[in-house]
């Protein structure tokens, strides 16, 4: 999609990854040992007991239990083959990432395609985002951006 990566640029959105990385701001966190699935590029992070310690959102929010952004894809975790192959590279418990909790980000989508400035929605059971309320974690500080290719779609956070 020329809007988004330019016309010499990837070809396709990807999950996890960074559509603007001149106005974003990350955070570095450390995968739960309850994380035993592992946490993908995409997927929406929640905090625990621990400073910096993160989980994915499994389901709803618990407690204390705050938003702390969106895992980004790292070059440290490539996939397998080159270009990006269908086999999916997970944090796992112990490892560190960074997330993204000011910026654009390429996301997975469930549902229909979000018109822009759509609300943004958390789908646990699917590990997507989506524009349908019902049961899904509602996320009052993102915006989806109207860029839709396929079942990814870009998704700017203002604050978390």
């Amino acid at each position: 999609m020329s809007l988004i990566y330019g016309k010499d640029g990837f070809k396709k959105l990807q999950s996890g990854y960074e559509t603007q990385v001149n106005d974003s701001l990350r955070r570095s966190f450390a995968v739960a040992s309850s994380e035993t699935s592992g946490i993908l590029p995409g997927d929406l992070l929640l905090t625990s007991s621990a400073p910096q310690v993160y989980t994915r959102a499994a389901g709803a929010l618990q407690g204390t239990q705050k938003v702390a952004g969106i895992a980004l894809a790292t070059n440290v975790l490539l996939d397998v083959t080159f270009p990006q192959s269908t086999t999916e590279v997970p944090f796992r418990p112990g490892t560190r990432g960074v997330s993204l909790i000011r910026g654009s980000i390429a996301v997975p989508l469930t549902g229909t395609a979000p018109t822009e400035g759509a609300a943004v929605y958390y789908d646990y059971t699917a590990r997507a985002f989506t524009g349908t309320e019902g049961s899904n974690i509602a996320l009052p500080g993102f915006r989806f951006t109207g860029k839709v290719e396929g079942n990814v779609a870009e998704v700017f956070v203002q604050y978390i």
